[in-house]
């Protein structure tokens, strides 16, 4: 039938608060791009640093791996281990901005419970300005970072700030001299004044 305007009276609306309880062990949820994903067996040696990161804590020689429940991509992988579990959330391609507005930073946060830790490392995407759908600039990256922030907080969190993994480009003068510099440290900074301001851990 055609479409019609109405007036639309709403009675009544109940919002009640989502109680989340602290799991047995923590999970440290990771939300980065392909510099931390977990790779397939045939891209080795190519590994992100997500997917080694399970190396580092007590019980690594007992670890089961498992493909993450609630995303719907097979890059997101969880590591089981005695004493915690990492869900490496971590997808190439992605920006402190795309991670938000494909959904993935809400399918995250809706598994973050009390006690838990999640690992934000954005930037190297965030600088692509050729690439719109991906491209912060490092003068709206703290709005964007402060989605993570604060969904973490409200659910109990602790969000930690991880500075890019550094990439140095170089450019050669006339007399051949060569000078380096790192490329994504204005994000960086961005995420060490977050720190300092608001007292976010940083890596």
């Amino acid at each position: 039938g055609a479409a019609t305007n109405q007036t639309v009276y709403v009675s009544s609306i109940e919002l009640t608060k989502q109680v989340r309880t602290q799991g047995t062990k923590p999970t440290i949820f990771l939300a980065s791009d392909s510099t931390v994903q977990t790779y397939d067996s045939y891209y080795q040696p190519q590994t992100g640093w997500g997917q080694a990161l399970y190396t580092c804590f007590e019980g690594s020689n007992s670890v089961s791996t498992s493909v993450s429940s609630g995303c719907g991509y097979s890059q997101a992988t969880r590591y089981d281990l005695p004493n915690l579990t990492i869900e490496n959330r971590a997808i190439g391609g992605r920006s402190s901005r795309s991670f938000i507005e494909e959904g993935k930073l809400d399918d995250l946060l809706d598994d973050v419970r009390p006690g838990d830790y999640v690992f934000v490392q954005w930037g190297h995407n965030d600088a692509t300005y050729v690439r719109p759908n991906r491209y912060v600039s490092s003068n709206d990256f703290e709005t964007y970072l402060q989605y993570y922030v604060d969904g973490v907080t409200q659910r109990g969190g602790t969000c930690v700030l991880v500075t890019p993994v550094a990439r140095r480009s170089y450019t050669k003068d006339a007399n051949g001299t060569v000078s380096f510099q790192s490329n994504f440290e204005a994000y960086r900074q961005v995420m060490l004044s977050m720190g300092a301001s608001k007292g976010i851990p940083v890596l």
